[in-house]
């Protein structure tokens, strides 16, 4: 399976996705790519979601979030954001990864969300799509799987985040109706 980027799709996402596929990191992760481009297409490709009535945008926590996508997105989020301490990504990463989880999802013993019936529940602050939601997920795990692939490895647990991520997005295109 290749990424697929449809021709329609706006440069936010054009430019985001050849710049998270640059390293051949696999089928499981390109499969992440396509269902990710798929979520934003299910919105509209919307780079920044506005507020509608009441509501505000959806956004990620930025507690715990690895310190790469604060200086990514101050870069304009282009460039890969190297990865010196893959350990200390890992854990940075799971941390943010799991302030972001709705309560109902819970946690294993290792402290990574469980994988449960999705069906009519509120997913929070993982809703956030747009240039602030999604992408900078999908980057900090293109980064991590880059850096691993340079140490001539791919984790598990790599392999692990990027099953649960796919699982999430395809639980929220589901939501959305895509």
């Amino acid at each position: 399976m290749e990424i697929m980027c449809p021709d329609d799709a706006p440069a936010w996402i054009r430019e985001g996705v050849e710049e998270l596929s640059a390293n051949e990191l696999g089928p499981e992760y390109r499969r992440l790519v396509n269902m990710y481009i798929a979520l934003e297409r299910a919105h509209g490709f919307v780079k920044d979601p506005q507020p509608t009535g009441n509501n505000k945008p959806v956004k990620l926590v930025t507690g715990s979030r690895p310190p790469e996508v604060g200086l990514w997105i101050k870069r304009y989020r282009t460039g890969r954001m190297d990865v010196k301490n893959v350990p200390a990504f890992e854990s940075k990463w799971w941390k943010w990864w799991a302030l972001n989880q709705p309560a109902w999802r819970g946690c294993r013993t290792d402290g990574r969300p469980e994988r449960e019936d999705a069906r009519g529940r509120s997913w929070g602050h993982l809703l956030a799509h747009g240039q602030n939601g999604f992408l900078s997920v999908v980057a900090t795990l293109y980064w991590w799987g880059s850096a691993e692939q340079e140490n001539g490895d791919t984790s598990a647990v790599w392999l692990d985040a990027v099953r649960d991520v796919t699982w999430v997005v395809g639980e929220l295109i589901l939501g959305v109706g895509a």
